[in-house]
């Protein structure tokens, strides 16, 4: 998994070769929703560091809820 981060989006990148579920955790402590990411996958998956919780600390797998 990669993440990048933009003044507006968090985005992840699934290069793994299985389907992965992820969510953002930020600086504060606080969590995006759970993302589901198929194998080559680029998806926005959490605000970017202009948003209420700041800049995304990293990636956690997570359940889909």
């Amino acid at each position: 998994m990669a993440m990048y981060e933009s003044w507006r989006y968090t985005n992840a990148a699934n290069n793994c070769a299985d389907t992965v579920c992820v969510m953002v955790v930020y600086q504060d402590g606080a969590t995006s929703l759970c993302s589901t990411l198929p194998p080559g996958a680029y998806s926005t998956v959490g605000e970017g560091y202009l948003g209420r919780h700041g800049h995304p600390d990293h990636l956690a797998v997570c359940e889909p809820s």
